[in-house]
């Protein structure tokens, strides 16, 4: 149980965060950037749109930046980044295309609950993925952005 003045410390701040206009503009510039990346990759309104994933479409650096992979590390670096130490989860992803595309489509799955989402035991046939899993927590409230938003910035 929280202390009462730790609770009362912690509304005051949320309260002054709030009312900050520096603050609000982030949080408008992360949901911004949030309604690009659906727009882009609509997969939890359209889930067939995960079956036309190819590696290439995932992961193709060096040729353009039109690449799932790209979005999902850099362009969503604002609002969720992880630290991923080179590209071995996005390789492996595309190696396993066929499994991660199962996970994807587990990932925009209303009818599961979000455990059943981030801990299904096959995240961990996808080196990379399992472990902690902030590569799934990301794709996950980033696709997902329901009752959900990414808090992975440290410096927030």
């Amino acid at each position: 149980m929280i202390k009462s003045e730790i609770k009362s410390s912690l509304l005051e701040f949320a309260r002054r965060l709030l009312d900050s206009p520096q603050f609000r503009e982030e949080v408008e510039k992360d949901r911004r950037v949030l309604r690009e990346f659906i727009e882009r990759f609509p997969f939890r309104k359209n889930p067939s749109l995960i079956d036309e994933l190819t590696p290439e479409k995932l992961y193709n650096p060096g040729k353009s930046r039109e690449w799932f992979f790209y979005f999902f590390e850099f362009y969503l670096r604002r609002v969720g980044t992880i630290a991923i130490h080179g590209d071995k989860p996005w390789r492996e992803a595309c190696s396993k295309i066929d499994i991660f595309k199962q996970l994807l489509k587990l990932v925009v799955d209303d009818s599961k609950s979000i455990h059943e989402r981030i801990d299904d035991e096959r995240w961990s046939q996808l080196k990379g993925w399992g472990g902690d899993k902030h590569c799934v927590k990301k794709s996950y409230s980033s696709i997902i952005q329901k009752n959900c938003y990414p808090l992975l910035r440290p410096n927030c």
